[in-house]
């Protein structure tokens, strides 16, 4: 029964002076590899963040970073975004449809403003983003106040909205 307390010690100091080795080799500090965290870091910042002027030293709120561009669309010869080049209609197609015949026919699909506010109209199979002003198959555009757009066919004037059902 001694033997076995004392087998029962000598693996217990053993097990002791093993967890002491292992967590004292796995909680030091190399200078060097702290050091190059640090400046990988840094490097990071400062690539995501070119335009602040922030470096490492200097954080700065992430929540103030705003970048703003000139929007140019990629294809400004298309006249419908959503259709595929080659798929749209031609223009005796839409001069044989130029206006629409009711306000059912046409559609909100969505607003953008980009230096100005337009909206996403739908019209038959054509699909069109106008601003203010702006008139497509007979129906000029009043007003735009996302969700809500006002429109003008001939003396109608209503108003439509992204939540409409499809008629």
């Amino acid at each position: 029964m001694s033997f076995t307390r004392y087998s029962d010690r000598n693996g217990l100091k053993i097990a002791s002076v093993g967890m002491a080795m292992v967590l004292t080799v796995g909680c030091g500090s190399d200078s060097e590899t702290l050091e190059s965290i640090r400046e990988a870091v840094g490097q990071v910042s400062r690539v995501s963040n070119p335009a602040s002027g922030n470096s490492a030293d200097q954080p700065g709120d992430p929540g103030n970073d705003v970048v703003l561009s000139n929007f140019t669309p990629p294809y400004p010869d298309r006249e419908d975004a959503f259709s595929y080049p080659g798929e749209g209609t031609t223009s005796s197609e839409q001069s044989e449809s130029a206006a629409v015949n009711s306000v059912a026919e046409i559609e909100v699909l969505g607003f953008a403003n980009v230096g100005q506010a337009k909206v996403f109209l739908r019209s038959k199979s054509i699909t069109r983003s106008l601003a203010v002003g702006d008139r497509f198959d007979g129906v000029e555009v009043v007003n735009i106040e996302p969700p809500r757009v006002e429109m003008k066919m001939g003396s109608l004037i209503w108003t439509a909205t992204m939540f409409d059902k499809a008629r």
